[in-house]
């Protein structure tokens, strides 16, 4: 099989996930790009705190030139893509969208053409308007995983405030972890958290993923959309995850209770926080279950299987 995705040069996490993954499951040979995205073949440059940061580990450039669209079996395209659009809609009838942007907005144009219109922030009631619309939220790239061995913290939450609809909220669980940390001379507690305004990080991105790999606990938030990273982050992690559930439909999403605890509103965050904080037996079982769930379902060769599942099923 053939797959040719249409990019934007620019990193954007979903269809960079689903490229990954789709040469995880196909091999590079199957796959290419146009333009050429050096982000795709090995560029080290840091372009952000988490997905983008991807390092690429494929040689394989991209095409500089229009190739014979017929030739491949399915084009995948990204939401912005333009100028090389109408030139594939026109020759391939399985060309499908990656829509990676935060709320429920469809692009129009985009959708009427394509075949299959997969949307990362996916609602029940977009389901219900658009019958071509499929749920494909982020997942974890496995080339992204860097480990440590310590667990010398409690709890944590690194994130940052905006313009998100949830800052509010997220200032009130940084107040409450402050407090938690002050006292820690008395309830012998190691907490890290810090808030800071977007688009400002005080920690590299591995150096953030250490801080979650030496925790216990972490705090996993809804930011300018409802899918963040942190909800794919902490489970890979081997960390128990404290999240308010996202509202977009997450196909085997994690199961509360048994994955991680849901809240949603500060009495039930701070309630699931002392359980955590006192069960370290609830938190480590957590952990492992979170862990096993989204290596079996939610990373980028399964976001890749998904797409391919669905194409040959209206095919």
């Amino acid at each position: 099989m053939k797959v040719l995705f249409l990019v934007d040069q620019a990193p954007d996490c979903s269809v960079d996930m689903v490229y990954y993954g789709m040469i995880t499951l196909l091999g590079e040979d199957s796959v290419d790009h146009i333009p050429d995205k050096p982000h795709y073949y090995g560029d080290d440059t840091h372009l952000g705190k988490t997905a983008e940061n991807i390092l690429f580990p494929f040689k394989k450039k991209g095409l500089t030139a229009h190739p014979n669209y017929k030739d491949y079996d399915l084009i995948i395209a990204h939401h912005v893509v333009e100028g090389t659009w109408v030139k594939a809609v026109s020759a391939h009838n399985k060309v499908v969208v990656v829509d990676g942007c935060d709320g429920a907005g469809i692009d129009p144009s985009m959708y009427e053409a394509c075949s299959l219109y997969f949307k990362r922030e996916c609602y029940q009631a977009t389901l219900n308007e658009y019958s071509k619309c499929i749920s494909l939220p982020f997942a974890f790239i496995k080339n992204m995983e860097y480990k440590s061995t310590l667990k010398d913290i409690d709890v944590s939450f690194i994130a940052t405030h905006g313009q998100y609809p949830s800052s509010d909220l997220r200032f009130k669980v940084f107040r409450m972890l402050s407090n938690l940390k002050q006292k820690s001379n008395l309830n012998g507690f190691n907490v890290v958290t810090e808030l800071t305004e977007r688009p400002n990080y005080n920690y590299s991105w591995k150096e953030y993923m250490d801080i979650l790999y030496r925790s216990r606990i972490s705090i996993s938030m809804i930011g300018g959309g409802q899918d963040t990273y942190r909800y794919w982050e902490i489970p890979v992690t081997h960390t128990a995850m404290i999240a308010f559930k996202p509202a977009i439909i997450i196909e085997n999403n994690f199961e509360h209770e048994k994955d991680v605890l849901f809240v949603s509103d500060m009495d039930e965050f701070k309630q699931a926080l002392n359980r955590l904080l006192y069960d370290k037996n609830l938190s480590e079982a957590l952990a492992i279950n979170a862990y096993n769930h989204l290596t079996y379902f939610h990373l980028s060769q399964h976001r890749a299987q998904k797409i391919l599942d669905e194409v040959a099923r209206v095919s």
